[in-house]
């Protein structure tokens, strides 16, 4: 149940209640109304939990995944864990926001690489693909679109940058920033 439908539900107890003797006091509107629509509510001045997770750029070439979880830049989440230097373990019952991006560079001249963010254990990809569109052998072009998803699952998930198309990677750096929504 969201926390929408709480509050609708308290909301609901209230009308039913219309025309009843003492059926709605200052209590059971605050217990059963009020105190659900406050939990599941965020305050403006309560922090947004996140994490930044980084690969330096160097050498090395990516076949299927991207290493993007060796530096753990920031993270103030109990829920967002490093389960290893390519994936990242998100906790359940959560809403998240994860956002990858890529420069790199290529053995072809005018290449690109194709990639998503992806749910290692039902192996799918999760969101928008990016793409970084590379030029004359000397990295991106300025041309890059980063990879998005948006992500709510009820068990916890393991999720990693693969690459889905494209050509061969000499060097790369990722990053990933993941913020708890």
């Amino acid at each position: 149940m969201s926390n929408r439908s709480d509050a609708q539900t308290g909301i609901d107890i209230q009308k039913s209640k219309q025309g009843a003797q003492d059926s709605i006091s200052p209590t059971s509107q605050a217990n059963e109304t009020l105190q659900p629509i406050l939990n599941g509510a965020r305050m403006k001045d309560e922090p947004l939990e996140s994490a930044i997770y980084q690969r330096g750029y160097s050498g090395g070439s990516a076949s299927l995944f991207f290493d993007f979880a060796v530096n753990e830049v920031y993270n103030d989440s109990l829920d967002i864990n490093k389960a290893s230097d390519s994936q990242v373990l998100l906790k359940g019952g959560n809403k998240y926001e994860v956002r990858a991006q890529l420069n790199c560079t290529c053995v072809f001249v005018d290449g690109y690489v194709d990639f998503t963010i992806h749910n290692v254990g039902d192996n799918q990809n999760l969101g928008v693909q990016g793409t970084c569109i590379l030029s004359n052998n000397t990295g991106n072009s300025g041309s890059m679109i980063e990879a998005v998803a948006h992500l709510k699952y009820n068990n916890d998930v393991t999720i990693e940058v693969r690459k889905t198309n494209g050509d061969i990677i000499t060097g790369y750096n990722t990053s990933v920033v993941i913020k708890k929504v």
